[in-house]
């Protein structure tokens, strides 16, 4: 079957070779290979226009060393909410554009999937030609990066682990939320929590123990 890639997504691409000319394209990927052709995967060519297929999901290679930060691109586009968007998939972690079970829409909630998708992260697009066909920029410069040499101050803050209940714990709830975690704060830190913890700790490229101690909380306070 003749296939093509959504236009959005070559856009998004483009945009991506544009801003990191030398980026890494070793793990960009669009039409899925025989072990997506087995199951429901997006980078199958599944929607139909006639007798062609469209692919309506894109890879896109972290290359820190480069510039192109694959964690700072699903957070940009996550942020900006755009309407073209499925879902979002980056490090053991998903978003979806409309609420799915507990998580709120545009939360990130943990990703099971086989594949961790954190040597590139996922983008799908809608199933509907005007969107996954529309060619209009994507914001994937809107999460801007401060550099702070001096850093949070966290002497007061306790370390936290599976099992602690204070206050504390629920500020840390909060402060996941506004990462995407979609956690109920009620002061009790359990295994969701734990979860979520050890979420954004690989997503801030620390030790994914789930203890709370100064560098997770100094990378959530940032």
């Amino acid at each position: 079957m003749a296939w093509r890639v959504a236009a959005s997504l070559l856009a998004l691409r483009d945009q991506a070779n544009a801003a990191w000319p030398n980026r890494s394209r070793l793990s960009d990927g669009t039409v899925g290979d025989p072990s997506h052709q087995s199951r429901n995967s997006d980078h199958n060519p599944w929607v139909r226009e006639g007798s062609m297929g469209v692919v309506t999901a894109l890879d896109v290679t972290h290359d820190r060393a480069s510039g192109c930060d694959a964690g700072k691109i699903a957070e940009a586009i996550r942020v900006s909410r755009d309407r073209r968007v499925k879902y979002i998939i980056w490090n053991r972690r998903i978003a979806s554009s409309s609420a799915v079970g507990a998580a709120a829409a545009w939360a990130w909630r943990p990703y099971t999937g086989a594949n961790p998708h954190d040597k590139h992260v996922h983008i799908s697009v809608k199933a509907t030609k005007a969107l996954y066909d529309s060619n209009q920029p994507w914001e994937i410069d809107a999460v801007s990066v401060i550099s702070d040499p001096v850093g949070p101050d966290v002497s007061s803050r306790p370390l936290l682990r599976r099992g602690s209940r204070a206050a504390a714990v629920g500020e840390l709830q909060t402060l996941l939320n506004r990462h995407g975690s979609g956690l109920a704060v009620d002061g009790k830190f359990g295994e969701v929590t734990e979860t979520a913890v050890k979420v954004f700790q690989r997503m801030a490229g620390l030790v994914d123990d789930g203890a709370v101690g100064a560098k997770t909380w100094a990378a959530l306070l940032a």
